[in-house]
């Protein structure tokens, strides 16, 4: 008889995905975008006002997939990044606000 504990695909699952979801997870996805989207874009500025500087090899791919980006950083820091003071909430313990409600100014 197998006395080892098992655990289920089910609770592997949520622990896989509470690692994922974790906030401080989060904040490494958005470095390691932040590192590709600069380094596309500076192969984009760089291809786009001095081409005779461009390099080429490596650098064509970082370029092909600025425009890629470049959408995507106004999506991600939605949801990733600290948009619509969204962290400072989270510091002060306001749970009540959504985290894509506005607020009007006052």
């Amino acid at each position: 008889m197998n006395l080892a504990p098992t655990c289920s695909n089910h609770m592997i699952n949520n622990n896989i995905i509470s690692i994922l979801a974790h906030p401080a997870t989060k904040r490494i996805y958005w470095v390691l975008f932040a590192i590709l989207f600069y380094n596309s874009g500076q192969s984009f500025t760089v291809w786009l006002l001095e081409p005779e500087s461009f390099k080429g090899g490596l650098d064509w791919a970082w370029m092909i997939i600025f425009p890629i980006l470049f959408p995507a950083f106004f999506l991600l820091n939605q949801h990733l990044g600290c948009s619509n003071d969204y962290c400072s909430r989270l510091k002060h313990g306001d749970n009540a606000i959504e985290p894509n409600h506005r607020q009007m100014p006052g």
